[in-house]
């Protein structure tokens, strides 16, 4: 299986099992609350006092390198791929009513975008929505 590891995580509160690798792919809409909490850990992680969830953008693409050249970030907080367009919109559409900043058009992405990202708004960055 090309040196990934597989990893199964639990949650007890609603009796699901995923089994993810270490790409973190997310594997089925199902999935969402596991996206919800992998996103919600990284956010803590980066947490500083003064901040809020705003200050965190979340979006989706078919290209990571070239959306982070785009967005001129050096490097995202947290990233996942998913199974398919569908999953992938509907977790940041969840990230953006978990109050996360994902610009003025959530779930547009191209048909190909299956990646997931989160990166901390700072000067110089952008957070526009921007086309594959």
């Amino acid at each position: 299986m090309d040196g990934l590891q597989l990893r199964k995580l639990n949650d007890y509160k609603s009796n699901v099992s995923i089994i993810y690798n270490t790409r973190n792919m997310i594997y089925s809409i199902k999935d969402i609350e596991c996206a919800r909490k992998l996103f919600h850990i990284a956010y803590l992680a980066s947490f500083k006092s003064g901040e809020t969830k705003m200050n965190y953008y979340c979006g989706i693409t078919n290209d990571l390198s070239c959306r982070k050249e785009q967005h001129k970030v050096e490097e995202f907080i947290k990233t996942i791929e998913c199974d398919s367009f569908k999953t992938s919109s509907a977790i940041e559409k969840m990230l953006e009513e978990e109050g996360f900043n994902v610009g003025k058009s959530a779930g547009h992405g191209r048909k190909d975008s299956v990646f997931v990202y989160m990166y901390k708004i700072v000067p110089g960055m952008t957070c526009e929505s921007l086309n594959d």
